[in-house]
């Protein structure tokens, strides 16, 4: 056998230079991330909301609290929610009430984009009940509060309605994000989306209010195109000129709209303002969505309550039932002008008669609306409109002419819409002189007289 031997020769490698040590870079300094203008005006207008409901950050965001905010549109949802997570909850993570996984969050978000199905608002009720059992926070973020879980607005604790933006409101957006303060300011119907789109860095806060000017322009006149083209459903976007079958209550309302402008230019006394009306007519007639083009064509906040919102606002004793009521009226006041729709007058009693042993406590209810409406405290600023089913309110315990106006009222459900009858009726109740007001007619409600 033969073997074969190899050998290997070793090769020298030649040995590598010397490569020049690193130049050693400076870490970058991390750059703030810039503020969020969106996030300010939410936290600013969230703060005006919680002084008018009488309360602080920190009790309607503890653990155990029920709260409920009403949002002018959408666009506020987000930032709010990231107000609240951040202000109020020290940025700690929150959970989709109607996605719930039950996780270990301590508090629970409901901000729905639309009406959510019959199913899911089932679902949602059994969510926020086991929520409250547990004693988490709960947040409810709409602008429709048919919207959120029935149960949510029944045990509410506190009850926030979200303004708009004044001109210092805008001045103080523009001064804490460019750091210099405005020279000027502005008063106009401004969204998160355009103070947005508005900002630009290193820009002085006077630029900024100059590009918010111009985008509100802009906004408008693009949205009034795009009406033209395409025009949105009214319930999305409800004025007073969109309103079909109304048009004397539509006419007073434009009128309204003017007096409102003239009173905040400051060109006419609020005793001069018709700042009252009354609306009747069965359900679906268009009381509750009139109310809401009123108040978007004299661009003021609307501020909304009744007999059985009061009622279910506690643990059905008169004293909840009259705080809450109060409550009502001072936000109102204090968001003035504003306009405040009252639902179901119908349900107070007339104070003659009432002949149940519970006499006293409905007497002292319908006493302390009586003072709301035109009470010492008054209501500068608020124009009240309310809303009964009955085409005539004889059993309620306020006189129309004397609390709210002039009255229209809606026909049956041959007749959809608000109509008006120039002939005078007379009208009795608790609190007023029994004076003339006008009296409406429909196909089933019409004017005779009585």
């Amino acid at each position: 056998m033969r073997i074969l031997k190899c050998t290997f020769r070793k090769r020298s490698i030649p040995p590598l230079p010397d490569l020049p040590d690193p130049i050693e870079q400076p870490e970058p300094t991390p750059q703030p991330k810039p503020k969020d203008p969106a996030r300010i005006a939410a936290s600013v207008l969230l703060h005006h909301a919680l002084r008018a409901g009488s309360t602080k950050l920190a009790e309607a965001g503890r653990d155990g609290a029920i709260t409920v905010i009403m949002v002018p549109s959408l666009e506020w949802s987000a930032p709010l929610q990231d107000v609240s997570r951040i202000e109020a909850r020290a940025n700690e993570r929150y959970e989709d009430g109607f996605r719930r996984g039950w996780n270990e969050t301590t508090w629970l978000a409901w901000a729905p984009v639309g009406p959510e199905r019959e199913y899911a608002l089932k679902e949602a009720d059994e969510t926020f009940a086991r929520a409250v059992a547990d004693g988490r926070h709960c947040l409810a973020i709409a602008t429709d509060k048919d919207w959120l879980p029935r149960d949510f607005i029944l045990s509410a604790d506190h009850r926030l309605a979200l303004g708009v933006l004044s001109g210092a409101d805008i001045k103080r957006i523009a001064r804490e994000l460019c750091g210099d303060e405005p020279a000027e300011a502005f008063v106009a119907t401004i969204t998160p989306r355009l103070l947005r789109l508005g900002r630009r860095l290193g820009q002085t806060a006077d630029n900024y209010i100059l590009m918010l000017q111009d985008l509100a322009i802009r906004d408008r006149n693009a949205n009034a195109q795009a009406a033209k083209q395409s025009p949105s459903s009214i319930r999305k976007a409800p004025t007073l000129l969109r309103l079909h079958g109304m048009s004397e209550a539509t006419k007073w309302g434009m009128t309204l709209a003017k007096e409102m402008q003239q009173y905040r230019n400051g060109e006419l006394p609020w005793a001069d303002v018709d700042a009252g009306l009354l609306l009747s007519g069965p359900p679906g007639c268009g009381k509750t969505l009139y109310a809401r083009a009123l108040a978007t064509t004299c661009n003021v906040p609307l501020v909304t309550g009744g007999y059985y919102d009061w009622y279910s606002s506690g643990r059905n004793h008169q004293g909840d039932l009259l705080k809450a009521m109060k409550q009502t009226f001072k936000t109102a006041r204090d968001l003035a002008p504003s306009v405040l729709f009252l639902d179901e007058v119908d349900s107070f009693p007339n104070r003659s008669t009432i002949r149940h042993d519970h006499k006293d406590w409905a007497v002292q209810v319908v006493n302390a609306l009586l003072a709301e409406v035109d009470g010492v405290s008054g209501r500068e600023g608020v124009v009240l409109v309310g809303a009964l089913q009955q085409p005539r309110p004889v059993g309620s315990g306020l006189d129309p002419k004397w609390a709210f106006g002039p009255a229209y009222c809606g026909g049956s459900s041959g007749h959809r819409g608000l109509s008006f009858d120039h002939e005078r009726t007379p009208r009795r109740g608790i609190g007023g002189s029994g004076s003339y007001d006008r009296r409406i007619g429909g196909s089933r409600c019409n004017g005779r007289r009585r």
